[in-house]
């Protein structure tokens, strides 16, 4: 991009310059103490304003075109009439500019100005305010005054009249209710003062400017920051922002003599704008878009004009969505098709939302309404909203599908899973669409199902899902799901992006207890718990083993010939291929050891009540034979602190005083598990704590939590799992924690994993082990009911049921994939919503696109079986969530009888 047009004229340092609303002028003020009305598409001036003082920081031109203001170092914002030649002249230079009013009441310089009308206008300033102003009167009307530091920049609502948001130095932007005079929204994020604010496009959000070398985007809706824009060679303050008409690209004045451009939805950096020999101090973007201008301190403004291509029509197709809101406050989703040729409209229809369309058949799913041409040319259709729109519905589910062109790109799925009642999840994928809205069980149904559709991105550069939650219409999550579309580098699978909205489940077991109090007198052991497996699988590559890596030592540990022994193939292949590659480990090892999404404060507020639980000491330092904190472990990788783990276990439960957790704490993977010895030496310290050593943290978590608990939660054991729920919420013992690594046999119980046949891709032999658990549990004899078996003295014989599929036939592959793809892309990851899915939606689009081998089964096999086994039924995953949590408890109700 180059400049069409330099404005000079200026003598020293442009500050501030502002557009008008015909697309055609703009307004500058420099420290030569004049204001200049520019026509920036033929560079002339047409006012030169001289002021009553030089040290002038801000300007802004009327959306009338009348009137311009100034400020500054003065205090003071002086506003100047345009239009003051004869009656009936119109645009500006038709005589000379003319003072109008000095608008006086800040006691500290103004920042900055933005007129709301030709009688009123808004200010900043350092004296840590904003204020509105009559013009024509010269007195304030409201003071805004809740920011702590100076006020340094502000932005109306292109929405709302009534809004306006502010940056300061206090590191806040606030949103405003010129109404009420208050902050109604603050938005933080930045390290230090936002000197810019600018309002997208559609008034919902605005990004901001900042000393701390980043720009931000916050999203009025969902009350918070969307991303951040940032890069590593930028160092240096932001002095203004500016988004382009469609809010697509982000301008940003900086400190270096540059303006950045910035992809908003991506993040990424798509351009840098150089030209100016001193700080860009201002920019802004012409109200249709069309232009650019920078303003700095060399004293000359650019005006970059972009360039229009001659358009040649010819015949085009498109389709409109639509929601209409019906009296009973349902929502039916329509269509509108249209087609446009030289000649004018050639078709028209209404029909439901149905996104397999095509041109061929624009409305597979019927027609609705009445559409009508309403001129002999063919230039204007009308769409009739009829009386059959009152009892329609809609189709099944609203699911986009575009066969892909044949090009270079990535096949990848959506999988959605929507209970919570008003609640909707939408995707965007390139420039396919598809949403997923709660829809209430039908008569037979007990959990809704999992909608999946087919999709691939083309094009061989990075791209992105962008996912949105939405509850009664209020936009509650946002986020972007990144991904490489190369096809060739990943052949072997498919990304998966997938959301699960469900109700909150934090208090599950205390509400099923307050629906029905028999549940008081059930015993605990009738509870079917959803579990985390590997609970502790969810941080970053921890910093000791980061270090440990970088220093090049792995390979050397590895290779010594008794740990070389004891290792297991996939942590060998790992670090054969990081050592060949040279590669940043950090993504690698996330991708293949996490196995969880949410820390454990999280997990448990979405109603996991049983933890895989496996602390130990880090390999790290156990090869250099020390002994660290105790943290989860997975292989070689260490996970949460253990510590952690019973603090937020502790607290939920204080929190919720009719819940209980269940962990199993296990030694399942460590990669050492005992004292390592050779040639009579000793190499390495066995990673797994000793009773004593568990009991210690214990009781640090216990003195953790001391002055914020409200009662002692006392521990559970083997033998309080049969007694009723009622005398151990009385006796406040909430806790179950059962000593696997030292007492293998404490808890009776069957147990589905098995190495070979969850190392799969394919579904199908993790159901036939589940079957084969399963008919092996249901076998067992039963015992008679009591607190505990009276034969054994144990509890009562209970089943956990993996559901998760760790597929290792291909790890060396997998871990390339890992290297060369995304998260979405991971060894875990995308089995994971593979073998939740319901069922899978089967339209004729979708139809030949799938085989058997993809629809994934494990939630419907739970919800085929009846679980009779008289001890607890844990239900283990992986990446936790909402739906497990609702086939444990519709199974929890079904044990107990309720």
């Amino acid at each position: 991009m180059r400049p069409r047009r330099n404005l000079r004229g200026h003598l020293a340092k442009i500050y501030a310059m502002h557009w008008a609303q015909d697309v055609r002028h703009l307004v500058s003020a420099s420290q030569d103490g004049k204001l200049i009305v520019w026509d920036a598409p033929t560079s002339n001036k047409v006012h030169a304003i001289p002021l009553r003082s030089s040290w002038v920081m801000t300007c802004a031109y009327s959306p009338s075109g009348n009137l311009v203001a100034c400020g500054g170092l003065d205090n003071i914002c002086s506003v100047y009439n345009l239009r003051s030649g004869s009656a009936g002249q119109a645009g500006p230079g038709q005589g000379p500019a003319k003072g109008v009013k000095e608008l006086s009441a800040h006691s500290g310089y103004l920042s900055c100005c933005r007129f709301l009308s030709d009688e009123k206008i808004i200010t900043s300033s350092g004296d840590m305010t904003c204020m509105l102003w009559d013009i024509d009167a010269g007195v304030r009307i409201q003071e805004f005054s809740d920011h702590t530091g100076d006020v340094m920049s502000l932005s109306l609502s292109p929405a709302n009249p009534n809004v306006f948001v502010s940056g300061a130095c206090d590191a806040t932007a606030k949103l405003w209710d010129i109404r009420s005079g208050k902050a109604v929204q603050t938005f933080v994020g930045h390290e230090t003062d936002v000197n810019a604010v600018n309002f997208f496009p559609n008034g919902d959000a605005f990004a901001t400017g900042s000393d701390d070398a980043s720009c931000r985007l916050f999203d009025l809706r969902a009350d918070r920051e969307l991303n951040s824009y940032i890069h590593d060679n930028i160092l240096c303050a932001i002095t203004s922002v500016a988004f382009s008409i469609s809010g697509r690209i982000l301008f940003g004045g900086y400190d270096d003599w540059t303006c950045n451009v910035w992809d908003t939805l991506k993040g990424e950096r798509v351009g840098v704008l150089t030209g100016h020999d001193n700080r860009i101090s201002c920019l802004g973007v012409s109200s249709d878009g069309t232009a650019l201008c920078t303003g700095s301190w060399d004293s000359t403004l650019k005006v970059i004009i972009a360039s229009m291509r001659k358009v040649h029509l010819t015949d085009h197709f498109g389709w409109v969505y639509i929601d209409l809101l019906r009296p009973d406050e349902t929502h039916l989703h329509l269509q509108l098709f249209l087609h446009l040729a030289r000649s004018g409209i050639q078709a028209a229809s209404l029909g439901h939302v149905d996104l397999t369309s095509s041109v061929r058949d624009p409305m597979p799913s019927g027609e609705l309404g009445k559409v009508t041409f309403i001129d002999a040319n063919a230039q204007e259709v009308v769409y009739y909203l009829t009386s059959d729109l009152a009892t329609a519905k809609n189709i099944g589910h609203d699911a986009i599908v575009t066969k892909s062109r044949g090009l270079l790109g990535k096949k990848f799925e959506l999988s959605s899973f929507v209970s919570a009642e008003f609640t909707l999840v939408s995707f965007l994928v390139g420039d396919e669409a598809r949403e997923h809205e709660y829809v209430p069980l039908t008569e037979g149904q007990r959990i809704a199902p999992i909608l999946t559709t087919k999709h691939k991105i083309e094009g061989g550069s990075k791209h992105c899902v962008e996912v949105w939650g939405l509850h009664k219409e209020t936009q509650f999550f946002n986020g972007f799901v990144k991904f490489n579309a190369l096809e060739k580098a990943v052949p072997s699978i498919l990304l998966q992006v997938y959301a699960y909205l469900t109700p909150n489940r934090s208090n599950w077991i205390g509400d099923l207890i307050k629906g029905n109090p028999q549940w008081l007198q059930t015993p605990f052991s009738k509870l079917c718990l959803p579990g985390a497996h590997d609970s502790g699988m969810y941080i970053r590559l921890d910093p000791g083993l980061a270090t440990f890596i970088a220093s090049g030592k792995l390979g050397d540990v590895f290779g010594h010939e008794a740990i070389m022994a004891i290792a297991n193939p996939a942590a060998h292949i790992l670090i054969k291929v990081l050592e060949t590659f040279k590669y940043s480990p950090d993504s690698e090892l996330d991708n293949l050891a996490n196995t969880q999404k949410d820390p454990f404060p999280n997990q448990l507020l979405m109603g996991v009540r049983f933890f895989d639980v496996r602390p130990g000491y880090c390999f790290y330092d156990v090869i250099n034979l020390k002994k660290g904190e105790l943290h989860h472990q997975h292989s070689f990788v260490p996970g949460a602190a253990y510590l952690d783990f019973l603090t937020n276990v502790l607290d939920f439960l204080d929190a919720h005083p009719h819940e209980f957790v269940f962990a199993e704490i296990k030694k399942s993977g460590f990669l050492l598990s005992h004292d390592v010895i050779h040639e009579g030496k000793l190499v390495a310290y066995s990673m797994v704590p000793s009773v004593e050593e568990l009991a210690v943290v214990l009781e640090q978590a216990r003195s953790a939590v001391a002055n914020r608990a409200t009662k002692r939660i006392e521990i559970g054991t083997e033998k309080d799992l049969d007694r009723p729920m009622g005398q151990l919420i009385e006796e406040n013992r909430r806790f179950f924690m059962l000593d696997k690594m030292h007492e293998p046999d404490a808890w009776p119980k069957a147990d589905s994993y098995d190495g070979k046949a969850y190392g799969t891709q394919d579904p199908k032999s993790i159901i036939a082990q589940l079957e084969k658990t399963y008919d092996d549990s249901m076998s067992q004899p039963d015992v008679q009911p009591g607190l505990e078996d009276s034969v054994t003295g144990k509890p009562r014989r209970g089943a956990i049921y993996q559901l998760q599929a760790t597929p290792q036939v291909n790890i060396k592959e997998d871990i390339l994939t890992g290297l060369k793809a995304s998260d979405a892309g991971s060894l875990l990851v995308y089995m994971k919503p593979r073998m939740d899915r319901e069922w899978l939606y089967s339209g004729p689009s979708l139809h030949s696109l799938l085989t058997l081998n993809e629809l994934g089964v494990t939630y419907p096999w739970v919800d085929s079986k009846a679980f009779k086994e008289p001890g607890n039924v844990i239900l283990l995953n992986d990446f936790v969530e909402g739906l497990l949590v609702e086939h444990a408890i519709m199974k929890s109700r079904d044990r107990a009888g309720f």
